[in-house]
This record gives structure tokens, C-alpha cells and sequence, in this order.
């Protein structure tokens, strides 16, 4: 085993690798013989090879401080969708959920997500964690979509055909037995294309034997088999797509620009058509609000203020980096445009300008001669009388900026001021990205108190609400946003009490239907992380902090009693592994049976209230 000392991350955060997010102009190769040695060393004695050697990002995976890995991301569709071409942990960290938690970390983050022609292994990862499923057994179906380059076909069904035209296609079905995806190509429904298997999948699997006893029927089997589990196989997709909206599945459609000056045409009674409502769908995406009915919400308010955080976030980032382009290709990944719409917006409204300010434009007028101060007056037709000082005020005064060379980009002064105005949204991004800013912003109108008392509000009313509402997730979302809050005004107590919660309805979740404890993961790893720092910095009394963030749950009947949820608390804090904990969890606690259906079911809903305080 190969001797290694890894890089230390002491804010446990992973670093980005990018050339200015240019696309696939990381060398993964390079970089890790260049920052990495040990894990390229790694990579070479576990004989793991790169399918692609080049990524627009290479991101480190940390595990308790320690660079332990890396996944690489490359934009193969669209500037919207990260592909994974690249990911590997070093062998002693693995069966941690780390791979789990980079692939959710991208979809909390509000990303899309595909895979680059994975192998066996990466499968197998994605049944264990729910992201793919089994409906034979060799059939695999996969929520993600696995891109696939034509180069990598190795057997073509239902036609003379030898060969395929150079380009990429999309599969969401792989063959466990033979190793390999299939593909139905777009252009001809009869015709099953099988990609090749990896060296070390038939090492491991001898799939190349296999191959060789495909039958002639095996286009028409595998035809079947679909057909056969068209219901489960749809059920499965359909589950995904409610359950994580953020997530792209296989019945996905390509996302269309979101037009906001149409948008803002929406009117609540009105009747608009599907594109618009499509695009209104994909803006509220995996967002709580304070409303009972979420039908009931101000349309043309929302897309208004949900306008003014896409300019305040790009003015942010590019007052930091001093780069239009790189701040253009972070906004439209942040909020998957594939046009230029925010980076045009805020040229056009001058909030980001490469016109010469006052300073500059006195800076240049200066080093002119006088002979060049009475052409740029004659030029704009004014009088060319005076001193060299008198034709510097007279050019400051009359002469438009426009007429002056451009400069470099640079946040003006009516782009300060915007952001002054909506100061606010720093607070909401800090805290609040999970719930909508429009009713934030109102919030903070109605309410006295500073920014963070107002917020503090808001957060609980949130509780109240997910309460009524019977949402689990709204519920979850607003104790870890009350837990941070908290953590930032070092009000220790109530971040530990919030945390305990957190803790606590993980292991004890009102599910919205009866499929997604399929991927459920009772202990969230931030949140242990936060109690074990918490617990490491101060002087807790664990058992009486945990007794009292039990006793005021709005839960009234508990999944797993009070005693066994301390015991594992205890566990996890010992550094009992996260894996193997949560698959215990869910085979001992959390089974089909115990599973709460649908809260829109009305027919169900009765089973729900026994699970809260009235």
C-alpha cells in the first residue's frame, strides 16, 4: 500500500481547480503529479485509469480535514449540466458515503448532474445509494443520465449498420451481466447500440465471455423487460423527480432559458401557457414558503426579486474576481441559464460599466496637450477659449463619458448602490437560499428589529408553517438554517439545540411518500460534524441538552425511542461509521411498512396527525 501524508484542509472545505472556468482546460493527469503525488502515486497501484484526462473543474474530496480523493467535472451538454468524468478515494477512506455525499452535494447545490460512461463499480454505488435501480437481474435503470461517446459502442442490434456518425449519446439502462449501457438511438427507436465493457469490468465479471453468448434475440428481450416493468421502472423516475426537484432524472427535458421579462407578464387568475409555466416551475425548485397553498403566491413579485438576487450575487462575484466572463460562467451554472441573460442585465442597467468614471476621465484629460483638449471640445462642438485648466472643467462638465476610451469592466456606482439597497440578500444567501426571498423581503418590511432578530422570526414562523403543513423537509431545512444562524452569533446553546433536533427528526422523518426512504440518509454528516465541534469547544451536558431538545420536538410519536436515539447519538460522536450506521438505521427502523404515504393523499392524512403535537 503506497505511504502517504494527505494535504489539510482546516476548514474541512475542498478546493477547486480551475483555469478560469474555461472549459476542459484542467489537465487531471498534471495536476495530480504536479499538487497531488500521493494520490496519483495511489490511483497508479490501484491501477485506476482515467477515462478523460481533462475537466473544466477538478474538485478535492475532504474527509475530516484530509484531501482524501477528487472528482472531476467537465460541461459536455450545456454550461448547466457537470458531468462527472473523473472520481477516486484513497482505499482507506472508502465505505464512509463520500461518493454519496459529493453526488447529493451537487444536487442540494441546485446543480444537474450526468456521469461520463461509468464503470461496474460507479453502478453498483448508484443502486446502493438510490440513485439507480434494479428491475431484473441484470437490468439497471439510473436516475442520472450516463453520457456516452459513439466510439465506445461495441455491438449494434436490428440493423446492417457497422458504424455511427462521431457524437455523444444519453442512456439511463445497463446491462450488469454483459457490463455495458444501452442506447435507443433518437433516430431510430428499432436499434439497441451496447457500449464496450472496461478491462477491469470483464477482470472482474469475465463480461466478455458473456458477450459471446448473446442471443439473436437479445434487442427483443431487453425490449421486453422494459415493457414488463414500464410501471415500476416510471414509478421509480416519477418518485425521484417529486422527491429531489433538484435533481435531473431520466424524464428530464432539456431546461429552456428562463425569460424573465416574459415571466413577468404572469398574472395569478391568468391562464398562461406551458413554456411559462415550465419556466415558473423550475425558478420555485425545492423552495418553502410561509403560504399554506403554494398556488396562492405572487407570481409576478417572485420573478421580480428573484431577478434582483441573480444581479446581486453576479455584482458580488465579479467585485471579487475583476472577471465578466469567469462571473457570466459561474451565474448561469448558479442559476442554470444557458443564455447571457443576467451579464446583458446588468450592462444594460449600468450597474457594471467599462465607461471611464470622473477620476479616470480627469486622470487622462490631464496628460493631454493643450491642442488635444480643443479637439475633443471641437468634436462635441463646444468653445475652445480658455486655459489648459478651464478646457479640462469645460470637457469634465459637457463631454459624455462615451466619448472617452473604455476601460476596463468595473462595478459603477450605481451598482454599489444597488447592492446597498438589497443588502438584505446577503443575509438570505448566507441563510436562506431554501425559502423564497420575495416573502423574506416582506418579512423584513413588517417586522421591527435588526436583520438577524427578523430573521430569527422568520426562521420560526417557517417551523409553525411546515408544522401545519406536514412537510418534513421544510421542517428539516428551517432547524439547520435556525442551528447556523445561531452558530454565526455564537449563541452556542440554541446552535446545539437546534442541531439535536436536526438530529433527532432525522432519525424520526415524516415521509411525503412511500418510496423515498430508498434514499434517505438518517444521519446527515454536517450535522454530526457541527455536534461533535460544539461538544469539543464547550462544556456540555450532552444527556440534558439532548433531553431538552426532545422534549419540545412537535413530533409526539418517535420511529426510534429517546434511549436508542441517545445510544446512536453517542455512537457517531465515538466515530461510529456513517455507512454502516444509516443502512442499520433503515433495515431495523425505517422499513416499507413504517412508511407514511403521500401528505396529499387525503385519505392518508389521518396517519400523519398522530405524528405531531396538535
Amino acid at each position: 500500500m503506497v505511504k502517504f501524508n494527505c494535504i489539510i484542509r482546516e476548514d474541512n472545505v475542498g478546493r477547486i481547480v480551475s483555469e478560469d472556468a474555461m472549459l476542459d482546460a484542467v489537465d487531471i493527469e498534471e495536476t495530480l503529479r504536479s499538487h497531488y503525488i500521493y494520490l496519483y502515486n495511489a490511483i497508479k497501484e490501484d491501477n485506476y485509469k482515467l477515462k478523460v484526462n481533462h475537466c473544466t473543474y477538478f474538485k478535492e474530496i475532504v474527509f475530516k480535514k484530509k484531501v482524501v480523493g477528487f472528482s472531476a467535472y467537465t460541461m459536455i451538454n450545456s454550461v448547466s449540466n457537470l458531468t462527472l468524468v473523473a472520481s477516486y478515494i484513497l482505499p482507506e477512506f472508502r465505505k464512509k458515503g463520500l461518493f454519496f455525499d459529493e453526488i447529493n452535494n451537487i444536487f442540494e447545490d441546485g446543480k444537474e448532474l450526468s456521469i461520463y460512461l461509468p464503470p461496474s463499480f460507479v453502478m453498483d454505488l448508484l443502486v446502493k445509494y438510490g440513485f439507480a435501480k434494479k428491475i431484473n437481474e441484470n437490468i439497471i435503470i439510473s436516475s442520472i443520465n450516463i453520457n456516452i461517446p459513439s466510439n465506445s459502442i461495441s455491438n449494434i442490434f436490428g440493423t446492417d449498420k457497422t458504424s455511427i456518425e462521431e457524437t455523444f449519446f444519453t442512456s439511463n439502462i445497463y446491462d450488469s451481466k454483459l457490463c455495458g449501457f444501452l442506447v435507443f438511438p433518437e433516430d431510430d427507436k428499432n436499434v439497441l447500440y451496447l457500449t464496450d465493457c472496461y478491462p477491469e469490468d470483464d477482470e472482474k465479471h469475465c463480461c466478455i465471455k458473456e458477450r459471446e453468448n448473446i442471443s439473436d434475440n437479445y434487442q427483443k428481450d431487453v425490449e421486453n423487460i422494459l415493457k414488463q416493468n414500464n410501471d415500476e421502472i416510471q414509478d421509480f423516475l416519477k418518485n425521484i423527480h417529486n422527491n429531489f426537484s433538484y435533481h435531473n432524472t431520466a424524464k428530464d427535458e432539456v431546461k429552456e432559458d428562463i425569460d424573465f421579462e416574459e415571466l413577468k407578464k404572469i398574472k395569478i387568475n391568468e391562464n398562461t401557457n406551458e413554456t411559462l409555466l415550465k419556466n415558473l416551475e423550475k425558478l420555485e425548485t425545492n423552495k418553502h414558503s410561509l403560504l399554506i397553498n403554494i398556488d396562492d403566491i405572487d407570481k409576478m413579485e417572485y420573478v421580480e426579486t428573484y431577478k434582483n438576487v441573480g444581479v446581486y450575487d453576479f455584482i458580488r462575484i465579479f467585485n471579487d474576481n475583476k472577471n465578466i466572463e469567469l462571473t457570466n460562467s459561474i451565474i448561469k451554472i448558479d442559476y442554470e441559464f444557458n443564455s447571457d441573460y443576467i451579464k446583458n442585465l446588468v450592462i444594460k442597467e449600468n450597474y457594471i460599466g467599462n465607461e471611464i468614471n470622473t477620476h479616470e476621465k480627469e486622470s487622462y484629460l490631464i496628460k493631454l496637450k493643450v491642442n488635444q483638449l480643443k479637439d475633443i471640445l471641437k468634436d462635441n462642438n463646444l468653445t475652445v477659449t480658455g486655459n489648459k485648466s478651464e478646457l479640462i472643467s469645460r470637457i469634465m462638465e459637457y463631454v459624455p463619458s462615451s466619448y472617452f476610451p473604455k476601460t476596463k469592466y468595473h462595478v459603477t456606482k450605481k451598482g454599489f448602490e444597488f447592492m446597498e439597497e438589497h443588502e438584505e440578500i446577503d443575509f438570505y444567501n448566507l441563510f436562506l437560499k431554501n425559502f423564497y426571498y420575495h416573502e423574506f423581503k416582506n418579512f423584513l418590511l413588517e417586522n421591527e428589529g435588526d436583520i438577524t432578530e427578523v430573521t430569527l422570526l422568520f426562521l420560526l414562523k417557517h417551523l409553525e408553517i411546515s408544522v401545519i403543513k406536514r412537510d418534513n423537509k421544510a421542517y428539516m431545512d428551517t432547524l439547520q438554517a435556525l442551528a447556523y444562524l445561531h452558530s454565526i452569533n455564537n449563541s452556542v446553546k440554541c446552535e446545539i439545540y437546534y442541531e439535536l433536533k436536526l438530529f433527532i427528526v432525522g432519525l424520526n422523518p415524516i415521509f411525503r411518500d412511500e418510496t423515498l426512504y430508498n434514499y434517505y440518509q438518517p444521519i446527515n454528516k454536517s450535522n454530526i460534524e457541527n455536534i461533535k465541534y460544539l461538544l469539543a469547544k464547550n462544556t456540555f451536558n450532552l444527556e440534558s441538552e439532548f433531553n431538552r431538545a426532545w422534549k419540545s420536538m412537535e413530533i409526539k410519536k418517535f420511529i426510534i425511542p429517546r434511549k436508542k436515539s441517545m445510544n446512536i447519538l453517542c455512537q457517531m460522536i465515538s466515530g461510529e461509521d456513517r455507512d454502516y450506521m444509516n443502512d442499520k438505521i433503515r433495515e431495523e427502523y425505517i422499513t416499507q411498512d413504517k412508511i407514511i404515504h403521500d401528505k396529499l393523499d387525503k385519505s392518508k392524512q389521518s396517519t400523519l396527525d398522530k405524528y405531531f403535537m396538535n
